[in-house]
Parts: C-alpha cells; structure tokens; sequence
C-alpha cells in the first residue's frame, strides 16, 4: 500500500471494448477510508466513434471523493448503445482501485 502523502497512478486502457472512453488515469492519495482520487484524466475516443461523454464533469464530481464512498454498483448498473457504458468501465476502475487501497 503506498505512503499517506504519496501519489499512486493507475491507468486503465480500455481500446480493445466497444465504449467511448480510451483511457482512464488515477492519482490515488491517502490509505485505507481516506484514499480518494487526487486527480484523474479521461481519454476520449474520436467523434464519429466516440461520445461527449461529459469527460469533465465526470472529472469534477470524482476529484478528491473517497474511494470507500462510492456507489461502484450503481456505475456497473448503467447503460448506452455501447457494448460497455462508461459508468461500467468507471466501476471497473474504482473496484480495482478500492481493492488496492481501501482494502488493502
């Protein structure tokens, strides 16, 4: 598990899957209940095979939650044309990154 004060990347590629977002990069700060998103940036496919997607308010709304109190079910419950929603590959995300560091 990283130190109180050190950041920790995660990057998530998902360009093999039918959904909109390439890429979704964490800095993830803090241990256990206080780990939370530091910063995150989203990759976006192109217009036509991509989607608006509202990569910035997504970004808003996640920079500095905590990890421990997110709804990651609600997220993997979402839908769209795509074979996977965004909200399924954030979930995949915050799921991966609670295992590393809220659980630990």
């Amino acid at each position: 598990m990283p130190e109180e004060n050190e950041g920790s990347v995660h990057r998530f590629a998902f360009d093999g899957e039918d959904t909109c977002k390439r890429t979704w990069t964490f800095t993830v700060r803090g241990v256990g209940a206080e780990a939370h998103i530091a910063e995150l940036n989203v990759v976006e496919r192109p217009l036509p095979e991509g989607c608006t997607g509202h990569a910035r308010t997504i970004v808003a709304l996640l920079t500095g939650a905590r990890l421990a109190t997110l709804d990651v079910d609600a997220l993997e419950a979402t839908v769209c044309e795509r074979s996977l929603s965004c909200g399924q590959a954030l979930g995949r995300c915050l799921r991966d990154l609670r295992e590393r560091h809220v659980r630990g």
